[in-house]
This record gives C-alpha cells, structure tokens and sequence, in this order.
C-alpha cells in the first residue's frame, strides 16, 4: 500500500515531465526552422558601433560659427541631441539592415549609445555595403545656394587659392595626396565650410562631379522654409529612359509637399523671392554635410521630386534605401569588426557538437561503472537533460530577458530559442558535467543509508532528502552567476549564460525528480540489499 501511496503522489510529476517533454518537441520542430546559429558557427559579419561625438562636434560648430569658442554650450547640444536617442539609432539601422535583405540580423542596444549589429552567412560585398551604410547619417537637406553663386565661384576660380587638402583643376579642385590625414583633423569640417566664404549665413560646399574634381558651391546655413529627410515618405530609384542616368526619386509627406512647393515657388524665375531673374536659384541637395548636387529651379516642384547625381546601381540603391530607413539622430562609427568564413564556422560547429557528444558517453560511461543500477538511472537523467533543455533554454530566454533584454536570445514571452554561439556550446558542456553531480552527492548518501542497516525505501528517502540543501545550495550559486554574466554581459558571453543556466535548470529538475521517480517505481521499499556501488575511497573522513 506505501508503494501504491507514493505511486499515486507522483501522478503530477509525470505530468510535469510530459508537459516538459511537449514543450520541447514543439520549440524544436522542425530542427532546420528552429535552430539559429551565431557568428562564430555559421559565419558572417559583427559591427559594434557607437556615435562619433567628434563629428557631430564638427557638424554642429560647422552650422554654427559662433559657436567655435564656445565649447560648453556645444556640449549641450551634443548631450540633448543624443538625449533618449537610442531606440531610434536601433530603429533606423533595422531598416536599413533589413533593406539589405539578410536573414535573421541580430541588432542590439548596449551602453553609452552604443549598438551591435551581426550580419550571419554575409559575403564580402554585403559587408562592405553593410559597413558603409552603417556609418551614414542620411541626414537629408534642401538648401538654396547664394544669390550670387555663380559669380562668386567665378572670382574664387580666377585666384590662385584652394581650400586645405585640395589644389587647382580646371574649372575645380581636386584632392591633394594630404587629403585623407588633413580630413580626419580637428576642426576640418570647420575650416573647410568656412573657406572664402562671403558671409556667416553661407557654408563653402565641394559637389563631386565624378571625375576625381570638385564643383565650389556657397550654401546657406539654414533655408527658409526648412525642407529635411524627415519630410520624406519613400524613395526609389529611378533611370532616365533617355540618357540612362540614375536618378532618385522622392515623395514628401503633405507638410513636407506645402514647404517644397512654397520654396520653389518662391525662387523660381520671376518667383516671389526672385522677381527679377530670368534664372532660378540653385536648390543644394546636402546628405551628410556633403553637397550632392545643386540644380536650377525652373518651375515650382510640389510632394515629388528627384535628386540627381553620379550615382551608380549600388550607390544608388543603397541611398534610396538608407533615405527610405530615415536619417540616423547622430553620426555612427564602427568601433569594432569581426568576420569570420563560413568555412571556419562550420568547422567550429562540429568541434562543438563533437565536444558536447565525447562529453556526455565519457561521464555517461563513468556513472554506469561507478554506481551500476543507480548510475544507469542518471544516465537516463543525462539524457533527459538534452531531450528537455528546449523547454529550460526558452524559459531562461523569457526569464533572464527581465533583467536585460536581448532580442538574439529570445525573451519577451516569445517561444523562440535563443541563437547558439560556441560559448553557448561550451556552457551546455560544462552543465552536462555538472549534471551529475547532484545523482553524485544522492547515491554517496543512499550508500551512507543502506550502511546504517536502513531499507532501499528509507534509504532513498533519506539520501535525497538530505543532499537536497547542498544541491540547491551549489545550484543557486551558479545560476546567481549565470544571470550576472547575462546582465553584464553582450553576445557570446550572454549565450554562454543562457545555456548554463538553463543546463543548471532543468539538470536540477531530472537529478531530483525525474531520478526519485524511477526509483520509487522500479525499486522495491523492503530492499535491504544495498545498491552495488564501486568505492574508491573505503573510510572517506
């Protein structure tokens, strides 16, 4: 009747186990869908990226001269422009990601506005791409050029000077071998928009004219009224069926339409701001501080329009899309980069599935030999482990994902398992070995029973009875430390703890459960002949 008792009294740990077992099965079903791999094991491309506070700096004592001997109030602006900027950054570069058409990106916010961004399976050409796009504000402006633009450049031509990094060519400049090290100086930006320049209302712009030379423009700071990227609805290629020139075109929101249509209505010929010119102005069209080109206004434009320049099919698509993903609220640099080949990855993949599986048949071996009978029923716990890790990796995601949210790793109430990184493969390893070490204290405590002269029934009792408080103790310290790794954490390190936790988990939940029930079921309660069990070490102290 005891038996029959505790029989009945376990109905709900079957259950459980059953529930466990369908969890798991339905997470990972089919194998092909729902495992995802890292970078490390499929390949591919990881950006971390941060905003380049010395260019916006530079930008914005750029527009604002007077600000040049102000450097606290500078920073000001800096401090409030990147003030809640976050979730923006990370909705901007999704889309943009997201254009390139890469399958399944990991994009995640980190601290001090900065930003992770895994490319899986890209090739070289994507990453290039990928890394450009990346550090590209698409800060989008429409600017009038100065009344008297053209004459202006015609004097500036006519005197033997150039501005810093650039010489004489022609009708233009173009760039000196010094360049590259003079533009990454401080205060270049500065000094360049302030070249010969006929008052502070006006910046001195270079517009490529695709043959290695640069066209001088003289643009207004600021245009009334003010026409930017965030009046833009969608943008899209476009090819002149005549010339085969690119071009791309735009279609602005209704407020942005009224703003563009009064602008070019105003300065076109005999225009209300332009009365006595047989010649429209010139309308600049800046993207990220540089000029991209600076048309005439012939006739008022309404909510459509195009932005014409040399672009070629990988310039121009990769602009319209970097328009149609928004302008990013501050210039991005990349402060690190990772690729690795998917040739190293797949090596890398089974290393770690080779690793994991010589793991589990060496202290699967162990057990047997070791504890016989009782070290059979903790090889079905082992395996159990890995049959229902599914369950424990998606309740870990969810619960782990509180402290600190990280959409690679699942989370969010989502059923979905969390990307699988080597670390993580090293984590499920290391659990795997831990895994018994809870069956290790509850035998040495049955033996401790049986030679005490108590039967199977109260030995088992007792054994698991007392070696419960050690087990939770170690347990609870180890996934203390996994959910510290998580928080603190990014990437590999946050896949590490995830599957060690969950490893810790769901070890914990067959080592004292799932075992106890195959002995209450399997081993008679009157046994008083102990378990056979080798002992290496006779009179432990």
């Amino acid at each position: 009747m005891a038996k029959e008792s505790v029989v009945r009294n376990n109905i709900w740990k079957w259950l459980v186990l059953a529930l466990i077992a369908v969890v798991s099965i339905y997470v990972c079903n089919p194998p092909s869908e729902k495992l995802r791999f890292g970078l490390d094991l499929k390949g591919g491309t990881s950006f971390t990226l941060g905003v380049d506070t010395d260019k916006l700096r530079e930008s914005i004592v750029a527009a604002n001269p007077d600000l040049a001997d102000k450097p606290e109030r500078v920073k000001e602006i800096i401090e409030k422009t990147l003030t809640g900027c976050d979730e923006r950054i990370i909705q901007v570069i999704r889309r943009r990601v997201d254009a390139m058409g890469t399958n399944e990106p990991v994009i995640q916010g980190m601290k001090d506005h900065r930003l992770l961004v895994q490319l899986p399976g890209v090739d070289e050409e994507v990453r290039k791409a990928a890394k450009a796009s990346l550090q590209s504000a698409a800060f989008l402006e429409f600017r009038l050029t100065h009344p008297k633009n053209d004459q202006l450049i015609g004097k500036l031509l006519a005197r033997d000077v150039a501005p810093e990094g650039y010489e004489k060519s022609g009708s233009g400049y173009k760039r000196t071998a010094k360049w590259a090290e003079l533009s990454k100086t401080a205060g270049y930006a500065a000094r360049l928009a302030a070249f010969e320049t006929p008052d502070a209302r006006y910046s001195f712009m270079l517009e490529d004219n695709g043959d290695g030379t640069y066209a001088p423009n003289f643009v207004a700071r600021s245009t009334t009224p003010r026409v930017t990227g965030e009046d833009l609805v969608s943008a899209a290629v476009q090819r002149d069926p005549t010339s085969g020139q690119l071009s791309i075109g735009f279609k602005l929101s209704g407020e942005g339409g009224r703003k563009f249509s009064e602008l070019t209505r105003n300065y076109k010929p005999h225009g209300a701001k332009n009365p006595s010119s047989d010649r429209g102005r010139q309308l600049a069209i800046i993207l990220d501080d540089a000029l991209i080109s600076a048309p005439v206004i012939n006739s008022e434009i309404g909510s459509q329009g195009e932005i014409t320049g040399r672009f070629t099919p990988v310039e121009a698509q990769k602009l319209a899309a970097e328009l149609n993903a928004g302008a990013l609220p501050a210039p991005m640099k990349i402060l690190a980069e990772t690729s690795v080949s998917p040739t190293v990855g797949e090596d890398a993949k089974h290393a770690g599935i080779v690793a994991a599986a010589l793991g589990f048949a060496l202290v699967a071996l162990f057990m047997f030999i070791y504890y016989w009978y009782a070290g059979l029923v903790a090889d079905v716990a082992l395996f159990l482990d890995f049959a229902l890790l599914p369950t424990a990796l998606v309740v870990c995601a969810n619960v782990l994902g509180v402290f600190a949210h990280d959409p690679s790793m699942g989370g969010g109430g989502s059923m979905q398992l969390p990307v699988l990184t080597m670390p993580g493969i090293a984590g499920l390893v290391l659990s795997l070995g831990m895994a018994v070490d809870a069956n290790v204290l509850i035998f040495e405590r049955i033996r401790e029973e049986f030679a005490a002269g108590r039967v199977a029934g109260t030995a088992i009792k007792n054994g698991y009875g007392r070696a419960f408080t050690a087990i939770f103790d170690s347990n609870l310290t180890t996934i203390l430390v996994g959910v510290i790794l998580f928080v603190v954490g990014t990437g590999p390190v946050r896949g590490f703890a995830i599957t060690l936790t969950a490893g810790v988990v769901i070890s914990m939940f067959t080592a004292v459960v799932v075992t106890r029930l195959v002995f209450d079921h399997c081993v008679d309660p009157n046994r008083a002949k102990p378990f056979k069990m080798m002992q290496f070490f006779k009179k432990p102290n």
